[in-house]
């Protein structure tokens, strides 16, 4: 499985957009600023395992990762400013009883205890889950 391959396909697959001045100012944003203080909708527990997850599906290679392009701080952006109140507060729920099943499941204290060897198999098995 090539998931670089696959995101280039489904990039090339929507054809051009156009650009607009919040797209640009959200990537901006995301690219002057390394600090965890400026989140607008995840709290730093949440961005930091949405951080090991994206680096996990875009790995840094000769290409820079998830977490070199700052894309949790993209979604955090992204998600603050284009998704509905309602959604966001659904996004936020889900996200964090994720999070305490992953850390019941493996009997720790934190998710930062969890090692990323446990994440990788969770990727997987949705990816098993959806190719079925």
């Amino acid at each position: 499985m090539d998931r670089r391959k696959a995101i280039k396909r489904i990039s090339l697959s929507f054809g051009s957009m156009t650009v607009s001045t919040g797209l640009i100012s959200i990537v901006q944003s995301c690219q002057s600023d390394d600090s965890l203080n400026n989140l607008k909708f995840f709290n730093t527990t949440q961005i930091s395992f949405l951080d090991r997850v994206l680096e996990i599906i875009l790995p840094e290679t000769e290409t820079p990762g998830a977490i070199s392009l700052n894309l949790s701080k993209f979604v955090d952006e992204y998600v603050s400013k284009n998704i509905k109140s309602e959604d966001q507060k659904y996004l936020f729920a889900l996200i964090d009883e994720f999070i305490s099943m992953i850390v019941k499941s493996e009997n720790v204290n934190s998710i930062d205890q969890v090692n990323d060897e446990i994440i990788e198999k969770i990727d997987e098995k949705i990816y098993e889950e959806t190719e079925a």
